[in-house]
Order: C-alpha cells, then sequence, then structure tokens
C-alpha cells in the first residue's frame, strides 16, 4: 500500500524484507500489498488474516499470470490460467472481472516489474498484519 494513503487501523502492511530485490524497484512484499489493494479494500472493516492470506494468493495469481506469458512461458502459462478458470467458476462473476482488471493492471501499470512472487507469508504482530514476499527477479527486458 501506498505510504502516503491513510490506512485503516489493522490494514495490512509489507514488512520491509523480501527475497527479490532490486535496486529501482519497490521492496516486493510492498508492491504486493499495493497490488492486492481492490481486493483487499473490497470488504468493509479490518480484514481477518484468512483473508488477506486469500486475498493475496489471488493478487499472486493476478501478477504472475501475465509475466509468465510474457516470459513466453506457454505450458506453465496454460496451466495456471486452467487453474485460475477452475477457482473462477465457483467465485461471483464481479471476482472474475476484478482479477481480470488486476491483470490489465499489472501489464500496464507495472510492466517494467519482472519479479515472479513465489511466495508471501502473512503474520499478526500485535494488531498489525505483517506480509513478507518472496519471489525471482527473472531475466528479460524491463520496459
Amino acid at each position: 500500500m501506498a505510504s502516503t494513503r491513510q490506512k485503516k487501523p489493522g490494514t495490512p502492511k509489507g514488512s520491509r524484507t523480501s527475497k527479490a530485490e532490486s535496486p529501482d524497484l519497490p521492496k516486493l512484499s510492498d508492491t504486493l500489498m499495493d497490488f492486492a489493494e481492490p481486493i483487499l479494500d473490497a470488504i468493509p472493516g479490518e480484514p481477518t488474516i484468512e483473508f488477506v492470506r486469500a486475498a493475496l494468493t489471488l493478487a499472486t495469481v493476478a501478477w504472475n499470470l501475465p509475466l509468465i506469458e510474457d516470459q513466453g512461458g506457454a505450458v506453465e502459462f496454460a496451466q495456471a490460467r486452467q487453474d485460475l478458470e477452475r477457482t473462477l467458476a465457483a467465485a461471483p462473476p464481479a471476482a472474475a472481472a476484478l482479477l481480470d482488471r488486476m491483470m490489465q493492471d499489472r501489464r500496464k501499470r507495472y510492466k517494467g516489474d519482472t519479479r515472479l512472487i513465489n511466495d508471501f507469508k502473512v503474520k499478526l504482530d500485535g494488531d498489525a498484519i505483517l506480509v513478507t514476499a518472496y519471489g525471482t527477479l527473472l531475466a528479460g527486458k524491463r520496459n
């Protein structure tokens, strides 16, 4: 989430650690939280740790799919897309539309960020929900 944005109490924050760093990119955990904001903002009140994990899982899929496709991973992309389609078949149509918008946003707003999100951890620290993201900085062109 952007540091200039007012946060609700209990709103998750990216931690200061992540494993795929580039000197000219923000921390991966901060980027993931910013990217997941449309999902996190979809519920009123304070999100539970379970909701944050689910939201970040969906955001990770929406983040990684365009990157896998752009990097030429046709087989990986096809499998990931099938997995996503099965998941979305049981979800409300609004969820599918939101993820589609997020993938478009990934291609435009974050097009120069070639980090693949491999994993993330969510933990409670008092009232705060902390997120640490792990990823791989892929070789290839950066726009």
